[in-house]
């Protein structure tokens, strides 16, 4: 059964803008960082090697959450048995990671008194925190119409055996009228007739 999902269209593709934005400004921050070459600056390259690891691990998440977006995005319309649950949960993670990062940002920033800075840390730590409320929301949703799905399958499954069995006591039954007529008219004996009912009893 193919699903709707608007929260996870929603939160993937405010993944793939906001994401798409990080990953653009961390590259221009790298190049920056690796491009200080000032002799003054010499005292400070432990600073400056521990921003370039830290803006390093931001791409590489940044990356990893940009084509889980793409991919889940693709993938949104399939049925709850072939929707990859797992990227779905993987996606909401990083989100968690992202939006808990984002929060301790916005205090550092806070404290420098940079108004575009903070204005941009809050609304990253938004579009995240909804990223992470509307996957959440669906996952659950996918649960639970996995759950039903499975449920009404059952039942289906067992309607089709109550089917079967049903049919066959039919077909018993006309078996048994048959012979009984055939006993009736004379056609077989009472030894024969117990004989055939016997095999039919063993049939069905």
């Amino acid at each position: 059964m193919e699903l709707k999902r608007p929260l996870t269209i929603t939160a993937c593709i405010l993944n793939i803008i906001c994401t798409g934005l990080i990953i653009t400004s961390t590259i221009i921050e790298l190049i920056t960082i690796t491009s200080i070459t000032d002799t003054t600056l010499e005292s400070y390259t432990d600073t400056i090697i521990g921003m370039a690891v830290a803006y390093g691990i931001s791409l590489i998440m940044g990356i990893i959450i940009f084509f889980i977006s793409i991919i889940l995005l693709a993938k949104s319309k399939l049925d709850v048995f072939e929707f990859p649950q797992g990227l779905s949960l993987t996606l909401f993670v990083f989100d968690i990671i992202y939006t808990v990062l984002y929060f301790i940002s916005l205090f550092v920033v806070m404290s420098s008194l940079v108004p575009i800075g903070i204005i941009m840390c809050v609304i990253i730590f938004i579009v995240y925190l909804l990223s992470t409320i509307f996957l959440r929301v669906d996952i659950s949703r996918n649960n639970k119409q996995k759950i039903i799905s499975q449920q009404e399958e059952k039942i289906v499954v067992s309607n089709k055996d109550d089917t079967k069995q049903l049919s066959k006591s039919n077909d018993l039954l006309d078996e048994l009228v048959k012979l009984q007529k055939m006993k009736e008219t004379g056609m077989i004996t009472d030894s024969e007739f117990n004989k055939l009912k016997s095999k039919l009893l063993d049939k069905y």
